[in-house]
């Protein structure tokens, strides 16, 4: 009887606990709470001039601003000629 108890006893808590554990995960990450509505741009323009042999390649931030930039000066897909092949030889 004394165990049956205990176990009672022990799932209920441990059922109360994870229950608390997991609705308050829920609200820790509220993402609103994280985004900066102006958030400034990259300075690419000086991300051009820097020597990336003497960067810190394990600085997260710098490498984020890396893989902006590489996206800003790629351009997009309308900066490119558009190849007309009806004026191409078919051999």
């Amino acid at each position: 009887m004394k165990t049956l108890i205990k176990r009672t006893i022990i799932t209920a808590s441990t059922v109360i606990i994870s229950t608390v554990l997991l609705t308050n995960i829920a609200y820790a990450h509220d993402a609103s709470k994280h985004k900066k509505a102006n958030a400034e741009k990259p300075k690419c323009e000086a991300m051009k001039n820097v020597d990336h042999s003497k960067m810190d390649m394990n600085d997260p931030v710098m490498l984020a601003m890396m893989a902006q930039c590489t996206k800003a000066m790629q351009g997009t897909d309308t900066d490119k000629k558009v190849m007309d092949h009806s004026t191409m030889n078919k051999s």
